[in-house]
């Protein structure tokens, strides 16, 4: 291999394209002090993937190109051409002679070919490696190279010696290598975005940890931001990690000795810390002033915590995990606790409510849950009639209210289950009713709020009304306020269709949301709901009565009917009565009974 020509077009000061024949045996280049002559030598680095405009003898790199004279305007760019006889393919190519050609434009824009095809830096770089050709080769020394080499550090002699030796792509490549693996390593260990311990570094170290401090108590403290997912869609993607960045920086400026940090995933963080060092009143301080986003801090992001204590090294610390966020759970939708201790007491409630939630199927299936009816009567006290409750008969627990089991099947996904089934049963009911000539008695079911989610409800309960060839009108639906309100447009929509069929819908617990009147005009309605505990929420007797008179008046004026709930004492009633209310449930009526005691009662 040997050099055939050097082609030169706006380099330096060669503003006329130029080319150097190189023949067989020594060609030399001859001229006076400023004739040009580094600057060939100048070319070939800069060929060959010089990046350092100071070693190419200038300021920038846009130097290199004409710059102009008296006599010469500047040019637009520089271009530079070495070509190599490669046939003894001493260049791991198929070539047998070499092309390598670099353009640069005064915009910036350059560009790297090998006979003729663009190609990247590094595929020229690579190409070179232990021939001695290269911008840091032995074959092209430049001016003051010589002094430089002789008084360099050892390590930059090494790399001419390297470079002869024809080890330097192996060198490289070694290099890259480790450096990829190293990069690997971290990837596997590390949080992309946060910089903190992933998940299975961080189980190992910790489990390392305590294994190596025996005498030392820890407990894992974690941190889950409820409904995540909201501040990414309402704020974006960014401030979403912003928000993560914000919370693992936070843990970090709390950490303290050997505490360990790691984001297990998307919103979850865990920490494995010293029991002594736990500050609960910084911590919460903390927490604070990073849980406020957007414009004016106008969202205030719930960060809940929760703690379990390392007391059996045995236990893998992913359990420890799990068991700090079941502390979290059993706190979530409360907004003045947001931290909470996993202890003996809360284990015995999860495990009780994993019970209950493999209990569910077969307890389906044997009939333990029964329907209970509390009727709703009219001012004189007639029945015209009630509302479905259920009741769980468990084995060995005996009969379980609704309070005991509901929010644990809502929870787990089984509420819509258990819906379903309480409204097939009330439909047998009216079947039978109607059988016994007391049809005109109404049963009404409480429609969940994840039922509007999980169920087809119209096609549901018009098929249980045909199946069962009952008055739809009978089947009363007592739905939440809160039901509708996410995606109220199609909720809306679903309750329409479901009254054109002929059922009757009921808003339950009146009051209790934040925009019940702005439901009076926009949902469609037969009846509202009132819980009595309305009256004892509020410290203004007065006012309540006020808010009342208004909400009755409304009512009477939209033909909606209303039932006022909980009523448990005579003075209740009375009061209700002033207010001009006319249908009552309650307590002092009757309290839930199953159905055969409710049919003697009032049949």
């Amino acid at each position: 291999m040997y050099l055939k020509s050097i082609e030169v077009q706006g380099f330096k000061s060669f503003a006329n394209k130029i080319v150097f024949d190189f023949h067989n045996g020594i060609t030399g280049i001859v001229g006076p002090n400023g004739s040009g002559k580094s600057n060939v030598a100048d070319a070939v680095r800069w060929v060959l993937g010089e990046q350092s405009a100071k070693q190419l003898r200038g300021a920038k790199m846009e130097d290199v190109i004409f710059a102009g004279t008296q006599n010469r305007k500047p040019v637009g760019f520089a271009y530079v051409a070495i070509t190599l006889d490669n046939s003894d393919h001493a260049l791991p190519v198929e070539y047998d002679e070499v092309t390598v050609s670099r353009r640069v434009y005064r915009s910036g824009e350059s560009e790297y070919k090998i006979n003729g095809h663009t190609c990247r830096l590094k595929d020229v770089t690579e190409m070179f490696y232990d021939t001695g050709i290269g911008k840091e080769g032995y074959s092209i020394i430049g001016q003051g190279q010589i002094d430089k080499i002789l008084s360099g550090k050892p390590e930059e002699r090494r790399e001419l010696f390297d470079e002869a030796a024809g080890i330097v792509k192996f060198k490289r490549r070694k290099n890259t290598t480790i450096k990829k693996l190293e990069e690997e390593r971290y990837r596997s260990n590390y949080d992309s975005l946060t910089g903190l311990f992933n998940r299975e570094h961080f189980y190992e170290t910790v489990e390392q940890q305590i294994v190596a401090n025996p005498n030392v108590k820890y407990s894992i403290l974690c941190a889950d931001i409820q409904n995540f997912k909201i501040i990414n869609d309402v704020f974006g993607i960014e401030r979403g990690d912003a928000v993560l960045r914000s919370l693992a920086n936070m843990f970090r400026n709390l950490a303290t000795g050997d505490t360990v940090l790691a984001r297990l995933s998307a919103d979850r963080f865990a920490v494995c810390v010293r029991d002594e060092k736990l500050n609960h009143e910084r911590y919460l301080e903390e927490l604070d002033l990073i849980s406020h986003i957007g414009d004016n801090n106008s969202y205030h992001a719930r960060i809940y915590t929760g703690i379990c204590p390392i007391r059996n090294i045995k236990t893998p610390i992913s359990v420890y995990c799990d068991r700090a966020f079941l502390a979290i759970e059993s706190i979530k939708g409360d907004y003045q606790q947001s931290i909470a201790y996993y202890d003996d007491e809360l284990r015995k409630q999860m495990l009780e409510r994993q019970h209950m939630v493999s209990d569910f199927r077969s307890a389906i299936a044997k009939q333990e849950f029964r329907l209970y009816l509390q009727p709703q009567v009219d001012e004189q006290g007639t029945m015209l009639g009630a509302e479905a409750l259920v009741r769980w008969f468990r084995p060995v627990h005996g009969m379980m209210l609704p309070e005991e089991f509901v929010d644990v099947f809502e929870k787990s996904g089984l509420i819509s289950a258990m819906d379903q089934y309480v409204w097939e049963l009330a439909c047998k009911e009216l079947q039978r009713w109607k059988a016994m000539g007391k049809e005109q008695y109404y049963i009404s079911v409480n429609v969940s709020p994840k039922d509007f989610y999980f169920l087809d409800i119209y096609t549901t309960l018009t098929t249980l009304v045909e199946c069962y060839e009952i008055d739809p009108d009978k089947l009363r639906l007592e739905i939440t306020e809160t039901s509708v309100m996410k995606d109220a447009n199609k909720h809306l929509a679903l309750i329409d269709d479901l009254r054109t069929y002929g059922f009757r819908v009921v808003m339950d617990d009146f009051g209790r949301g934040y925009s019940s009147l702005n439901m009076l005009q926009d949902m469609n309605l037969d009846a509202i709901k009132i819980d009595m505990e309305f009256l004892r929420r509020n410290e203004d007797p007065e006012r309540s009565r006020m808010i009342l008179e208004m909400v009755l008046n409304l009512a009477k004026e939209l033909d909606i009917h209303v039932v006022t709930e909980g009523v448990e004492q005579k003075d209740q009633l009375q009061y209700m009565q002033e207010l001009g209310c006319t249908l009552f449930q309650g307590y002092y009526f009757a309290k839930p009974m199953p159905v055969n005691q409710f049919e003697k009662t009032y049949f």
